[in-house]
């Protein structure tokens, strides 16, 4: 599944010149996500994408996400996984959404990679419309209505209260055409920190 999601990044956005737009701020979606799961402090995440390898993928008409890596070689090796959206309405900047630390990853792996990489492992199946995929590149959805865009997930159970984290992208078109979504995805928040947890020796 890595490939497949990588070459749906390929396919449908644009690799850009790699910008990082000051000043990188804490989006509420990273602290919740932070505070759920065994997530990667603010201040490192920001280092990362400061000073690591970063990939920036143009979404036409709507922001541009940003990728960083860095291998984090303190106790047991791991590869830090930084995601980022520039272009947010009413802020300059860039904003820290997501953060992830990867392990038994391998170093050579560009940014996109990486990002498929916990996609595949700690990833759930989202449903939009009639689309049913781990990552959502970029579709046109039809029927969204008056409430916007839901997602919901297949194969996740929800009812017991299990941490999840979701991001997606919406742009809502005029004159009746579909409503367009980018860049979807959603972490099993539990698998993720138990993962880590095992690694780290804490499990």
């Amino acid at each position: 599944m890595q490939a497949e999601i990588v070459a749906l990044i390929e396919q449908h956005f644009e690799l850009v010149e790699t910008v990082i737009e000051k000043p990188i701020w804490v989006s509420d979606q990273y602290r919740e996500a932070h505070n759920n799961a065994a997530g990667i402090n603010v201040r490192y995440a920001i280092q990362t994408l400061e000073q690591g390898t970063v990939e920036r993928w143009s979404i036409p008409g709507q922001t541009d996400v940003i990728l960083a890596t860095e291998v984090i070689s303190v106790g047991k090796p791991y590869l830090q996984v930084v995601l980022g959206h520039t272009g947010t309405p009413g802020k300059a900047g860039t904003a820290l959404m997501a953060g992830w630390r990867l392990y038994e990853a391998d170093a050579a792996w560009r940014p996109r990679d990486a990002f498929a990489a916990v996609l595949d492992r700690y990833g759930v199946d989202i449903v939009a419309g009639d689309l049913v995929g781990r990552f959502i590149a970029h579709e046109f959805i039809e029927n969204v209505g008056d409430e916007g865009f839901g997602m919901g997930f297949a194969n996740f159970d929800e009812s017991e209260g299990r941490a999840y984290s979701s991001s997606a992208l919406f742009r809502r078109t005029a004159g009746g055409e579909p409503d367009e979504l980018s860049w979807a995805y959603a972490i099993d928040d539990v698998a993720y920190a138990d993962d880590v947890r095992r690694h780290r020796g804490l499990a």
